[in-house]
Formats: C-alpha cells, sequence, structure tokens
C-alpha cells in the first residue's frame, strides 16, 4: 500500500513539473508587413492618447548601423555565423527579433527596427 502511494506522488510530482515547467508554448509574433522608410525616426499616436506610440519608423539609417547593432547584441547570445547564415523576409526576421526580445535582448524599438531592416536587406 505504501508503495502505491508513493508512485502516486511522484507520477503526481512529474505531472505538476511537467505541467508548470511546459512554458507558454509557441508564441504567436504578428510580423510588421512593411519595411520602414528611411529619413527620419517618427513616432505615431492617435490625437490625445497617451501611452506608447502605435508606430516607429526610422529613417536614414546606414547599413553600419544595422551591423552595429547584430554585433554589440546579438553575439551575446550568438555567433555571428549563426545569424548571418539565415535567410529571411522582412517577416521572418520580424518574428525572429521579437522572440529574442522575448527572451531578454535588449533592444530599444529603434534598434529593432534598425537591425530588422539590416537583416531583411542583407540576409534574405
Amino acid at each position: 500500500m505504501k508503495q502505491k502511494v508513493f508512485i502516486f506522488v511522484i507520477v503526481v510530482v512529474v505531472v505538476l513539473l511537467i505541467i508548470g515547467c511546459g512554458g507558454k508554448g509557441k508564441e504567436t509574433v504578428k510580423p510588421s508587413t512593411q519595411a520602414p522608410s528611411t529619413s527620419e525616426i517618427t513616432s505615431t499616436q492617435p490625437e490625445g492618447a497617451t501611452g506608447n506610440p502605435t508606430e516607429t519608423v526610422v529613417t536614414n539609417t546606414s547599413s553600419a548601423d544595422g551591423k552595429a547593432i547584430l554585433e554589440s547584441k546579438c553575439v551575446k547570445c550568438h555567433t555571428l555565423d549563426r545569424m548571418t547564415s539565415a535567410k529571411k523576409d522582412q517577416a521572418g526576421w520580424t518574428i525572429t527579433v521579437e522572440r529574442m526580445m522575448g527572451k531578454g535582448a535588449s533592444l530599444s524599438e529603434e534598434e529593432k527596427v534598425i537591425l530588422i531592416q539590416y537583416l531583411a536587406e542583407n540576409y534574405k
């Protein structure tokens, strides 16, 4: 009888660990479908609204800016070979960068847009 109770307790603990550590599963990130233009940083927000802007467009950026962000931020966890061997379009890079930010990559909204633009232009 004690052995059956012990086995039952072990099974319950294992199930609870699996459920608790199972996490969020796959996260769905909706990619932006439009590439940022290239002339200035603009934040748009509905009139009278407060809080974060609804859209950030970064312009007048050079390829060097995106490469610098890639080399300074992304190499903390990845090799350059790993990142530059991937081939994705704008939407694919948006999903990847947003997923990495969800895992702790520290990028401002401006850096995020510049990095995605750089990756989409150079690694497609």
